[in-house]
């Protein structure tokens, strides 16, 4: 997985031995600046937090969500609530302190990042979530691949703190991997397994 900070010039990036990196890049070179050992398996998922410039999250294997700062050596904290390996990660782009989590337990959770103590919210959405992504343009909606479950949108309401499934595709005949928003609104998800891209509403 792979984060991008371009305010920052930086990348950080997740690797199956556990390690993340930070990488500053240009236009003609791409340095590490920084490596961590995050976690004890693979480390599926890395993302930069919306809010704080400095501060990004990852997801293991070893079920384990952390929190991260690029001026601290150590590890801010380290959260255990997914009963599986966290593999989805994402920061909502204009809600400060919102943040979204996947996991191969079939289950997203919705995070206050200023306490972080237990979710505000989850949802089991039949399958396990391997990507996650915030619609800019409708701030409620959450794009979910759920693998074997197929692809759904969740509706969040950051004043109710409560989260719905508004809609649900399910025609792929393999586990969904990836999913993004048009900017028509329509989805695209898609399977290497049965060799498919499908554009959906």
């Amino acid at each position: 997985s792979a984060g991008i900070r371009r305010s920052l010039s930086k990348l950080t990036t997740s690797y199956s031995n556990g390690e993340v990196s930070v990488l500053r890049f240009s236009e003609s070179e791409l340095e590490r600046e920084q490596t961590w050992k995050c976690h004890d398996f693979e480390a599926w998922t890395v993302a930069w937090d919306s809010t704080d410039r400095h501060v990004f999250y990852t997801g293991g294997d070893d079920c384990l969500l952390k929190i991260w700062d690029t001026r601290c050596p150590e590890g801010v904290r380290t959260i255990r609530r997914h009963s599986m390996g966290v593999t989805a990660i994402q920061s909502h782009p204009s809600t400060a302190h919102l943040l979204a989590t996947g996991s191969y337990d079939e289950t997203v959770f919705f995070w206050d990042t200023r306490t972080m103590r237990t979710p505000v919210e989850e949802t089991a959405v039949g399958g396990g979530v391997w990507r996650l992504k915030w619609n800019r343009k409708d701030p409620q909606l959450l794009a979910v691949a759920a693998m074997h479950g197929g692809a759904c949108v969740l509706r969040y309401s950051a004043d109710s703190q409560t989260a719905q499934c508004v809609s649900k595709f399910t025609k792929h005949e393999s586990m969904v991997y990836g999913i993004d928003w048009a900017e028509d609104g329509a989805l695209a998800s898609c399977s290497f397994y049965d060799h498919s891209l499908y554009l959906w509403k």
